[in-house]
């Protein structure tokens, strides 16, 4: 409470230091920078401290057969690639976080991450039925598959557009 306070929204060099170094102290090696890129400042500090990251393009729970709301996360995605393509600590992309997509849009995603850096893994935080998302990654050639059940049950998660399941949720 005391940094946003004194900070705002922003926070400082120690403050970003100290909360990486607390996710270290419990022993974990991997943040997921998740529903936007975040300040340079995090990336280079987990470069710095040895933390592996992955990075999203700033969507969550935003439907992808929206042509302008494509254009702007390939945008986004795009200049996050761009920028912290040079950290070591980058371990993958990920195109979106829990959003209803296409093939289309999984398709381009995918292509502009291996274009863009083609060492790096690709995938995005799926939370659309598994029985349509699947075959989708597979097509892509996204390299590992992601599910962000909602829910007790595989039936509580968002169907996804021209699921088997019938319309989106």
């Amino acid at each position: 409470l005391r940094d946003t306070l004194e900070e705002g929204q922003t926070l400082s060099d120690e403050s970003i230091e100290r909360d990486l170094l607390m996710i270290k102290e419990l022993g974990c090696n991997f943040v997921r920078l998740v529903h936007y890129p975040h300040d340079k400042r995090v990336v280079d500090m987990c470069d710095r401290l040895g933390l592996m990251i992955s990075e999203e393009s700033g969507l969550w729970w935003s439907d992808l057969s929206n042509p302008a709301l494509v254009e702007g996360a390939v945008d986004v995605l795009e200049k996050t690639i761009v920028r912290d393509r040079s950290n070591v600590c980058v371990a993958f992309w990920m195109g979106f976080n829990e959003c209803i997509f296409t093939q289309e849009f999984l398709n381009r995603c995918a292509d502009k991450c291996r274009e863009l850096d083609p060492d790096r893994y690709v995938s995005g935080a799926n939370c659309m039925c598994p029985e349509m998302t699947a075959p989708m990654f597979d097509e892509a050639k996204i390299d590992f598959y992601t599910f962000h059940p909602y829910g007790t049950d595989i039936n509580s998660v968002t169907s996804g557009t021209k699921s088997p399941k019938g319309r989106p949720s």
